[in-house]
C-alpha cells in the first residue's frame, strides 16, 4: 500500500522572496553569493511547502494511492484545478472548489491538478528567516545541529497554516 505525490513547480517560478531582499536582509552587497542566495530562498520555499502542505508558488501535482480512503483531502492547496481524477480505472467527481475533497471509495487513486500560489500572512519573513539560518550555518562550521523550529517566526508560522489533509 503506498501513496506517491510528484510535484512540479510550474516556470516561470516566483518565489516568495527576490533575491535583493534576501541580500538586504542578509547584509550582503556582492554577487559572489548571488547563487547560493538564490537555491537557498528556493529551499526555504520548499521547506515551507512540505511543513504547511500547502503550495506557495503555481504547481502541478499527481497523486497516486492504492490505499484505501473514505474521504480524501487533496494535498498541497489552495487546489486551482483538476485536469483527472481517477478510482479504480473510472473517472469520478471531485469537488476542488474549497480545498479539493474527494469521496473515495475504491483503491486505486490518480488524480492530476494544479494548486497554488497560497496567499500567506508572514511566508516572506519567514523565508527570510530560513535563508538567514541556513546562509549563516552553512559549511558545516558548527558543532549544533540546526533545526529551522529554531526560529519563532518559522515556528508561528507553520503552526499558523499547516493544512492537514486525511480527513
Amino acid at each position: 500500500m503506498a501513496l506517491r505525490i510528484t510535484r512540479t513547480a510550474k516556470t516561470p517560478t516566483t518565489e516568495p522572496v527576490t533575491l535583493n531582499e534576501a541580500k538586504a536582509y542578509l547584509r550582503v552587497l556582492y554577487t559572489s553569493e548571488d547563487t547560493s542566495i538564490t537555491a537557498l530562498i528556493t529551499q526555504a520555499r520548499q521547506y515551507l511547502e512540505s511543513a504547511i502542505s500547502q503550495s506557495i508558488v503555481a504547481t502541478e501535482i499527481t497523486l497516486v494511492s492504492d490505499v484505501k480512503f473514505k474521504s480524501f483531502r487533496l494535498p498541497y492547496g489552495p487546489v486551482t484545478a483538476i485536469t483527472s481524477a481517477t478510482l479504480d480505472g473510472e473517472d469520478v467527481l471531485a469537488d476542488f472548489s474549497d480545498v479539493g475533497y474527494i469521496e473515495a471509495a475504491g483503491t486505486d487513486l490518480e488524480v492530476i491538478y494544479e494548486a497554488g500560489p497560497a496567499q500567506l500572512a508572514g511566508l516572506k519573513q519567514a523565508v527570510l528567516e530560513l535563508v538567514a539560518l541556513w546562509y549563516t550555518t552553512r559549511g558545516g562550521g558548527s558543532n549544533k545541529i540546526v533545526s529551522p523550529m529554531w526560529s519563532d517566526v518559522v515556528k508561528g508560522f507553520i503552526q499558523m497554516n499547516n493544512q492537514g489533509w486525511f480527513i
